[in-house]
C-alpha cells in the first residue's frame, strides 16, 4: 500500500529545518513528527528537482509538488499477459502436458511482452481450480440405465458374454443388489430394537 503523501505545510517546514536552520534529520523528524526515513525521502526528492531550496519556498504549492513528486511507475508496471486458464485446464487432462511445459509455451508464446514467472502462473493456475465449481456432469437417457446410491455391502460385477442374456443379467443384478439393501435395512431396524430393548 504506498504511503500517503505529507502535507505541503509539513514540507515547506521540512525546506526551512534542513536548509534555513540545518538541523538533522533526527531532529527534523522529531519536530514534524514523522519518521528519520520519511526525511531522508523528501530530502531526496527535493534535491534531486534541481532546484534551490529558496526557488521551491518561493513557489506554489502545487509548483513545488508537481517538482518533488514521485516519477510515475511506467504503464506497463503489472500489466502481465494473463494466460488462458480454461484451455490450460483443458490441456493438463491430456497425457504427458505438465503445467512447466504449459508455462514454457506460454512464454514463449509471449515472448517480447511482461509473462508471468513459473510460481506465479502455478500459483494463479491453482487458484482458477480452486474457482471452478465441482461437479458431475452425466447425460441420462430415460430407460437405458439405474442409478441405485446405496453405502452398504458391494455387488461384485460379473461381466455376461452371451448378449442376447445381457439386459436379463443386468436386471438380475440390479434386483439382487436391491434385495441386500432390504435386507440390510431390516437388520438394521432389528438391531436398532434390540439396542432399545436392552436399555429398558
Amino acid at each position: 500500500m504506498p504511503t500517503r503523501a505529507l502535507h505541503m505545510r509539513k514540507i515547506r517546514e521540512l525546506i526551512r529545518l534542513k536548509y534555513e536552520a540545518g538541523l538533522s534529520h533526527e531532529q527534523i523528524a522529531g519536530a514534524l513528527a514523522i519518521s528519520k526515513g520519511v526525511v531522508a525521502k523528501y530530502v531526496r526528492r527535493i534535491e534531486g528537482c534541481g532546484l534551490d531550496p529558496c526557488q521551491l519556498m518561493s513557489m506554489t504549492d502545487a509548483d513545488v509538488m508537481a517538482r518533488i513528486a514521485p516519477a510515475p511507475r511506467p504503464a506497463s508496471y503489472g500489466g502481465r499477459l494473463k494466460p488462458d486458464f480454461a484451455y490450460l485446464h483443458a490441456e493438463l487432462k491430456r497425457p504427458n502436458v505438465t503445467l512447466m511445459l504449459l508455462w514454457q509455451e506460454y512464454a514463449a508464446a509471449n515472448a517480447g511482452a511482461l509473462t508471468y514467472r513459473y510460481s506465479q502462473f502455478a500459483e494463479l493456475y491453482r487458484l482458477y481450480v480452486a474457482s471452478l465449481r465441482r461437479s458431475m456432469r452425466q447425460v441420462h437417457r430415460a430407460g437405458e440405465m439405474l442409478f441405485v446410491d446405496y453405502a452398504g455391502h458391494s455387488v461384485g460385477y460379473r461381466a455376461s458374454i452371451n448378449l442376447a442374456g445381457a439386459r436379463q443379467s443386468r436386471w438380475q443384478r440390479i434386483t439382487r443388489h436391491l434385495d441386500h439393501a432390504a435386507d440390510d435395512c431390516r437388520w438394521q431396524a432389528l438391531r436398532r430394537e434390540l439396542i432399545v430393548a436392552g436399555r429398558q
